[in-house]
C-alpha cells in the first residue's frame, strides 16, 4: 500500500514538472521562432551582397588579367625598340676602327654603304616606326651629317632630306631627341615634341654613339603619338573603361579626358604612395584603388619608366537596394511559415514527452536515484523513455557491486604502490650503475686516444669517477710520483689550501691495494708521518674511519697513488668487492700514465734527431751557430705571452728550430762569402725557405709545420720571398718567427758586423712595424714589459754561451 501512495506521488510531480516543462518550451518555441525569421533575412541580406562583391571581384580580376596582357604586349614595344637601338649601336662601334677621326670621308662612306640599308630596314620591318635616323654631333670639326629615313602614309620609305646647319638649336624644343642624349651621355625616350619636317607630334627613343669616352653622333627611331594614343585606346572594352598614359614624372602623355602635359595627380584624387609603388615594379599590376563603388584605378610600369593606366568601371554589376529587400523578405515569410506548422505538428509527438524526460534525466543527474520516466511510452521519445527506466534499474544494481570491486581493488593498489616504490630503488641503483659505467668507457677511450691530453685534468676526472664507482667512499685523493715525492694532484672532500708532498720514502710501496685504519688516510707508520707533515696539512685533512688506497704503477714503477676514505663517525667499511674495482681501474688510469711516458719518450727522439740535423748546419754555416735553438726560444716566448693555444705553441717551437734547415742545400761558397752577394747568389740564397719546406713536408710528422717555414722571409708589405704574400696572408705563426730571426740576427755578431744591443734590436723592430713586420704583433711584444725582458734574457743567454 505504501509502495503504491509513492508510486502515484512520483507521477503527480512528474506530471506538474510536466507542465512546467511544456510552458517553458512553447515559450522558447515562439522565440526560435523569432529569432529563425530575424536570422534568414539578415543572411539573405548577406548572401546578395556578397554574391555582389564576389561577382565584382571576379570581374575586376578577369579585367585586370586582361589589362595585365595589354600592358605586357605595350612593354613588349618598348623594350623592341630599345633593342633596335642598342644593335644599331653595336653596328655603328663595329665601323670605328681605334683612333680613328668620327668625321672622316672613309667613316661617312662606310656609314652610307652599311648603315643607311640598316635604319632603312628598321623602320621597314617595324609598322608601329615612323622614322629612323642617325645624325653627327656637329660640334665635332663642324661635319653636319645625318641620315634619316622616314615612313609615308603609304607605307613606303623615303629618305627624308638632311638637317640645314641653322636647324642645330639647342633651345629649340623639336630637337629634345637629339641633344638629350647628347648631353647625358645616355640612352633615354624623349617628351612629345613637334617636328615641322614630319609635320607631327612624335615621341623619340635615342641613343648617343660614343667613341673615346665622347659623343660622336646620336641614332634613334620616331614613333607618331597618335600611334601610341591608338594602342592605348584599343585597351577599352567598354564605353566606360579606358586607358591612359603617363611619363616617368607622371605627366600626362595620354588621357581621353584631360589634356596632356598635366600631373596626373593634379587631376585625380589617388594616394601617390600607389603610384610610386608602380615606378618602384617592373610590369605587374598595382594595387587597385577605388574612386567609388563602381571604378577601379590601377597603373603598370613600363620599361622606359612610363606608366600605363587603367581606368576600370563596374556600372551594372549590382543590383538594386529594393529588389534585394522584397526578394529577403519574401524568403523569410516562407521560411517563417514552415517553421511555424513544423513546431505546431512535433510540439505533440515529440516535444512534450521530451520535455518530460529532460526533466527526468536532470533529477537523476542531480543524485535522486529514484527518478523515473511516467510519460506516454508511444513514439521514439516514449520508447526512450522506456530505454531511460531500464538502465537506470540496471546502473543501480551495477553501482552496489561497483562499491564491492572498490574496496578489493583498493587492496590490490596498495600492493601495487609497495611493489612500485620496490622497483624504483632498484630503478635508480640501476642508472647509478650504468651512469657509472658510461664514466668508465668515456675515461678508457680517453687513456687510450688523447696521448696529449692534459695530465691534470685527466687524474682529477679520474678521482670523480671512482668515487662514483665507489659511493661509499666521502673523500678522495690523487697523487703524482716526480723525484721520489708524492704531490696531491686532485682531491674531493678535504680543505686542502695548496697542493701537498709527501716523500715517497714514508709510504711503504705495496702490488696490490691496501686498506688503512689511521685518521690520516695513509699507509706507514702514522708517528713518522705526522712528524714530518705540517700542522696545516694535519688541520686542513678531514679525519677519516677507514682509507682504501692503490699505487699507479707502469712496468713496475710507482708513477702515483689514489686514495679513497670514509669519513669519521660512519659505522661502514670497505670490501674486497671495492679492492677489486679500485684495482681495475687503476689499471686503466695506469695505461694513460705509460702512454703519455711512451709519447715524452718518442718526442724527445725525434727533438733529438732534429738537432742533428741543425748541429750539421751550424757546421756547415758557422755563423749561424746557436741560431736556431734561439729563434726556436724567442718565438716560443712570444707565443706564450700571446696566449695561442697548446696545438699551435708546439707547432711554434719545431718551425722555429728548423725554420732555415733548407741552407743545408746553399752551396758553402755563397753562405760563407764575406762581400756582397751578386744578384745570382742572392736568388739562391731566397731558395733556401722552399728547399725546407720540401724537405720537410715528406714526413708525416713534420709536414703540418712546412707552410710556416716556406713564409717566414716574407714581409708585410708584400715585398719578401719567396711568393711575397702580404698582410694576413702571411700565417700567423710565420709572423712570429720572422720577428724571432729578426731580433737573434740583429744581435749576433757577424765577421762584418758586431752585434746590436736589445734596446737597438728593440728599436729597428718598431722601425720595420708596417713594412716588414706585423704591426700589431711588434705592438703587443714591446707593449709588455715582461715579454721585453724575456727576450732580452734569451739573448743575453746566447751570448754567454747558454744556447
Amino acid at each position: 500500500m505504501t509502495h503504491k501512495s509513492e508510486e502515484s506521488s512520483q507521477k503527480r510531480s512528474a506530471k506538474a514538472s510536466s507542465r512546467k516543462g511544456q510552458w517553458r518550451l512553447v515559450v522558447s518555441h515562439r522565440v526560435l521562432l523569432l529569432l529563425f525569421f530575424i536570422g534568414a533575412i539578415c543572411v539573405g541580406f548577406w548572401g546578395f551582397y556578397h554574391v555582389q562583391d564576389t561577382r565584382k571581384k571576379e570581374l575586376s580580376e578577369a579585367r585586370a588579367v586582361h589589362c595585365l596582357e595589354l600592358a605586357g604586349e605595350f612593354d613588349k614595344f618598348i623594350r623592341n625598340q630599345e633593342s633596335r637601338i642598342e644593335w644599331l649601336l653595336s653596328e655603328i662601334s663595329a665601323l670605328l676602327e681605334p683612333g680613328e677621326v668620327p668625321t672622316t670621308s672613309s667613316f661617312v662612306d662606310r656609314l652610307e654603304t652599311e648603315i643607311a640599308p640598316l635604319l632603312k630596314s628598321v623602320v621597314a620591318n617595324c609598322a608601329e616606326l615612323d622614322a629612323c635616323f642617325f645624325h653627327l654631333n656637329p660640334q665635332i670639326d663642324q661635319k653636319y651629317f645625318d641620315i634619316t629615313y622616314v615612313k609615308s602614309a603609304d607605307r613606303s620609305i623615303r629618305r627624308q632630306p638632311s638637317l640645314a646647319k641653322e636647324e642645330y638649336d639647342k633651345a629649340n624644343p623639336s630637337m629634345v631627341w637629339f641633344y638629350t642624349p647628347l648631353s647625358r651621355k645616355v640612352p633615354g625616350w624623349s617628351e612629345v615634341f613637334y617636328l615641322d619636317a614630319l609635320e607631327d607630334h612624335l615621341i623619340s627613343y635615342s641613343a648617343p654613339v660614343l667613341h673615346n669616352g665622347q659623343p660622336i653622333a646620336v641614332v634613334g627611331i620616331f614613333v607618331r603619338l597618335r600611334h601610341l594614343i591608338e594602342r592605348v585606346a584599343r585597351i577599352s572594352d567598354s564605353e566606360d573603361s579606358f586607358g591612359f598614359l603617363l611619363n616617368s614624372e607622371r605627366v600626362v602623355l595620354y588621357h581621353p579626358d584631360y589634356a596632356k602635359g598635366v600631373l596626373f595627380e593634379h587631376l585625380e584624387p589617388v594616394d601617390l604612395a600607389v603610384l610610386d609603388e608602380a615606378l618602384s615594379k617592373g610590369p605587374t599590376l598595382s594595387p587597385g584603388v577605388w574612386r567609388d563603388r563602381s571604378r577601379l584605378l590601377t597603373f603598370a610600369k613600363l620599361a622606359n619608366g612610363w606608366i600605363l593606366g587603367f581606368d576600370i568601371s563596374f556600372g551594372n554589376t549590382g543590383v538594386p537596394f529594393h529588389a534585394v529587400a522584397v526578394f529577403v523578405i519574401a524568403i523569410g515569410l516562407i521560411v517563417l511559415f514552415s517553421a511555424f506548422i513544423f513546431g505546431y505538428v512535433y510540439n505533440r509527438s515529440v516535444f512534450k514527452p521530451l520535455a518530460i524526460l529532460s526533466e527526468t534525466t536532470t533529477r537523476f543527474s542531480q543524485g535522486e536515484s529514484g527518478a523515473r520516466y511516467f510519460g506516454p511510452t508511444s513514439g521514439p521519445v516514449g520508447q526512450l523513455g522506456v530505454s531511460f527506466n531500464e538502465f537506470a534499474d540496471n546502473l543501480a544494481n551495477r553501482l552496489a557491486t561497483i562499491r564491492r570491486q572498490n574496496e578489493d581493488i583498493s587492496a590490490i593498489n596498495q600492493e601495487l604502490e609497495a611493489m612500485n616504490q620496490q622497483l624504483q630503488e632498484s630503478y635508480n641503483v640501476s642508472e647509478e650503475l650504468t651512469a657509472s659505467l658510461h664514466k668508465t668507457i668515456a675515461l678508457t677511450s680517453r687513456s687510450s686516444l688523447s696521448t696529449f691530453e692534459s695530465q691534470h685534468s685527466f687524474l682529477k676526472e679520474a678521482l670523480d669517477t671512482i668515487l662514483m664507482l665507489l659511493p661509499k667512499a666521502d673523500y678522495g685523493t690523487i697523487y703524482t710520483l716526480t723525484r721520489d715525492v708524492f704531490s696531491i694532484v686532485s682531491f674531493v672532500g678535504h680543505r686542502f689550501s695548496r697542493y701537498y708532498q709527501i716523500p715517497q720514502a714514508l709510504l711503504p710501496i705495496s702490488q696490490t691495494p691496501f686498506l688503512v685504519d689511521n685518521s690520516l688516510g695513509l699507509p706507514g707508520d702514522p708517528e713518522e708521518l705526522k712528524r714530518y707533515l705540517p700542522e696545516l696539512y694535519l688541520r686542513e685533512r678531514k679525519s677519516v674511519e677507514q682509507t682504501l688506497g692503490v699505487y699507479l704503477q707502469v712496468a713496475g714503477e710507482v708513477q702515483g697513488l689514489i686514495t679513497l676514505d670514509i669519513a669519521r663517525g660512519r659505522r661502514t667499511t670497505f670490501s674486497e668487492a671495492h679492492k677489486e674495482i679500485i684495482h681495475s681501474f687503476a689499471n686503466i688510469v695506469s695505461s694513460f700514465l705509460a702512454i703519455r711516458t711512451f709519447a715524452h719518450q718518442s718526442e724527445g727522439f725525434q727533438k733529438e734527431i732534429i738537432l742533428s740535423f741543425i748541429k750539421i748546419l751550424e757546421l756547415y754555416d758557422p755563423y749561424t751557430q746557436g741560431h736556431s735553438e734561439a729563434v726556436a726560444l724567442l718565438s716560443s716566448m712570444i707565443a706564450e705571452e700571446l696566449r695561442i693555444d697548446a696545438t699551435d705553441f708546439k707547432r711554434v717551437y719545431w718551425a722555429g728550430l728548423v725554420h732555415d734547415i733548407g741552407k743545408i742545400l746553399v752551396p758553402s761558397d755563397i753562405l760563407k762569402k764575406k762581400s756582397a752577394l751578386t744578384k745570382e747568389e742572392y736568388t739562391v740564397i731566397q731558395k733556401h725557405p722552399q728547399w725546407g719546406a720540401e724537405v720537410l713536408h715528406s714526413s708525416e710528422k713534420l709536414k703540418e709545420i712546412a707552410e710556416y717555414v716556406l713564409f717566414h722571409h716574407e714581409r708585410w708589405d708584400g715585398t719578401g720571398y719567396p711568393i711575397g704574400l702580404s698582410g694576413e696572408e702571411i700565417p700567423y705563426i710565420s709572423r712570429i718567427i720572422s720577428i724571432a730571426d729578426a731580433l737573434d740576427a740583429m744581435t749576433s755578431d757577424r765577421p762584418y758586423r758586431k752585434g746590436m744591443g736589445v734596446t737597438i734590436a728593440f728599436q729597428e723592430l718598431e722601425r720595420g712595424a708596417g713594412s716588414q713586420f706585423d704591426p700589431d704583433l711588434v705592438r703587443k711584444i714591446l707593449g709588455q714589459p715582461a715579454c721585453r725582458e724575456r727576450v732580452a734574457g734569451i739573448i743575453q743567454n746566447k751570448r754567454i754561451g747558454g744556447i
